[in-house]
């Protein structure tokens, strides 16, 4: 999440990532559409620990950067990252 430029980061990190979960399991290239869903739903469970925990001002810088619009992004439906998942097919 503090990443400058998380698309980016994303194509470098998840390739080599799923390299190494192609070790025990297969994901079916069709999984890729779905995990802006899996991230959305991440993104709402954070957002309601934080709130639970800490309240509207937590103590943590992280936390209140995370929570920092937060609540717009999630209600006018902002994707967690802004990528082209398909683009991950071949490291599948």
């Amino acid at each position: 999440m503090d990443q400058p430029d998380r698309p980016a980061f994303t194509g470098r990190f998840l390739p080599p990532f799923f390299s190494g979960y192609r070790e025990e399991n297969r994901l079916d290239p069709r999984w890729l559409a779905e995990l802006p869903h899996f991230l959305k739903l991440r993104e709402i469970d954070l957002f309601a620990e934080i709130l639970f925990m800490d309240g509207e001002n937590p103590a943590s810088p992280w936390s209140g950067r995370y929570l920092r619009g937060r609540r717009e992004k999630i209600g006018n439906d902002v994707p967690v990252i802004d990528f082209d998942w398909s683009s991950l097919e071949g490291a599948l």
